[in-house]
């Protein structure tokens, strides 16, 4: 059960360690609440309750949970005697679920008492044992038997007509395509500029292996390469020329293009640049400058601690500021040849979307004639076989009667049960056979309905079914 009381006789649902009474027989129950199974209530061993009530399994409550919670296991009363329906629905109509054989007896005593009811039953067991041929199948294999005349040569055209029509779909869809690209070319032609630029501004994208196009973006690229390295190069020049115009100027008369600078800062082969003076005359009138005359000497005057390292900054600032004039006219000989470049590419983009969209102009006007070449061909098969004008009357019956047995035979089988249960022959009621996805209503001894699972829940939740 998906439903017990509590002691106010208020429906509950089955919770973890908690306990109910069983609305038929008022005997206690307890919740089954495990990991697997839906959540349920159980009685206990040795209960007697509703004689009716087979054993509950998973599909008898996952068919419960389709429906309403309002409509689940219903106490229905009758000339003081008590049953609990399945589902019974708001229009009154029960449904019971039934998964174990059961007695013709037992079917008729539900039935009396139930009365406005239908059968669910799970088939999964036996469904092997049925045989099961489509009526729509069978009623057009008679059709054909009884059109036999008109279809000696039928048979022979239906099939070349499809063959033709199954190329000529083919050949409409790749006109389609082809006219689609020769639209967006012709577009991209008229609006040159601006595709350009997208296509510039990714030059990795392929726009249809023109001609000589990958060798141009790749020297453009290689050099775009080259001048973001010599950029970088440029940049680095002017970051040391900044480092060294922005250590303390010397203020000694007639050094001032010097710096004052660590030892520790420069190599000892730069000391032909270099010049040292005491730091307690640096405010004299006329201080004692040396000028370092080794890499010795610049070793010497690095251990001693009273003696201020000056640079001659304009080595520096000749050495940087040339590196970056030669940088300079480096990148511009690249700038020009990627403008030589880019023009190039240009012209290569758009003569390529030129030769392209006259490819697509030749071979869109060729797939239209083969269409035309086909059409005829189509026509002249129909004359061969007559179709059109000799035969049109038998076509239309034909035509007609196809129509009315698919509408009338739609859903509908033959069935061969093997091992029938003949307990369901004494039903008067609704029965339909749960084959999972889809049910069968049984219609006669040997005719089913089909209809799919979802489409039963929404009859019965509409309350359409019948």
């Amino acid at each position: 059960m998906l439903f017990a009381c509590d002691l106010n006789k208020l429906r509950i649902k089955p919770l973890p360690n908690t306990k109910g009474i069983c609305p038929i027989c008022n005997n206690e129950v307890i919740a089954v609440c495990g990991q697997i199974n839906m959540h349920h209530w159980r009685h206990k061993p040795n209960t007697n309750c509703n004689p009716w009530k087979e054993h509950e399994t998973e599909w008898h409550r996952k068919w419960k949970n389709e429906f309403p919670e309002s409509w689940q296991e219903i106490i229905i009363v009758e000339d003081n005697e008590k049953h609990i329906a399945d589902i019974k629905t708001e229009n009154g109509l029960v449904i019971e679920f039934q998964n174990s054989s059961i007695l013709s007896e037992t079917i008729q005593i539900r039935e009396e008492f139930y009365k406005n009811m239908i059968w669910v039953v799970n088939a999964d067991k036996f469904k092997d044992n049925f045989k099961i041929l489509s009526l729509v199948t069978n009623k057009l294999d008679e059709l054909l038997s009884d059109f036999s005349g008109y279809y000696d040569d039928i048979e022979e055209y239906l099939k070349k007509n499809q063959e033709i029509e199954f190329e000529k779909k083919n050949l409409i869809e790749e006109i389609y395509q082809k006219e689609k690209t020769f639209l967006r070319i012709d577009g991209d032609l008229a609006n040159f500029e601006n595709y350009f630029n997208d296509y510039f501004n990714d030059l990795e994208n392929d726009f249809g292996n023109f001609r000589n196009l990958l060798d141009t973006e790749k020297n453009y690229l290689n050099n775009s390469k080259i001048i973001d390295n010599l950029m970088d190069k440029r940049k680095i020049s002017e970051q040391k020329l900044n480092i060294y115009n922005s250590y303390e100027r010397c203020k000694i008369k007639n050094y001032t293009f010097c710096v004052k600078i660590n030892f520790n800062n420069i190599n000892k082969d730069k000391y032909n640049i270099c010049k040292v003076y005491k730091r307690e005359e640096e405010n004299k009138l006329f201080p004692k400058i040396i000028s370092l005359k080794s890499q010795s000497e610049f070793s010497w005057y690095s251990s001693q601690k009273d003696y201020q390292l000056i640079v001659d900054i304009r080595y520096y600032e000749k050495k940087y500021k040339n590196r970056m004039k030669d940088i300079i006219n480096e990148i511009k000989i690249i700038q020009n040849e990627n403008t030589v470049l880019l023009i190039k590419l240009k012209n290569d983009v758009f003569y390529g979307l030129m030769d392209r969209k006259n490819e697509l102009s030749e071979e869109i006007n060729k797939l239209k004639n083969e269409l035309r070449e086909i059409k005829e061909k189509q026509n002249k098969v129909k004359e061969n076989y007559n179709i059109e004008k000799e035969k049109e009357h038998n076509s239309n019956d034909y035509g007609k009667a196809e129509q009315r047995i698919k509408h009338n035979y739609k859903g509908r089988y033959e069935y061969c049960w093997n091992k029938r249960r003949p307990s369901w022959d004494y039903s008067n009621k609704p029965i339909y056979l749960d084959f999972g996805t889809h049910l069968f209503k049984i219609i006669s001894k040997n005719e089913f309905q089909k209809i799919e699972k979802k489409y039963f829940i929404k009859q019965v939740l509409n309350n359409t079914i019948s």
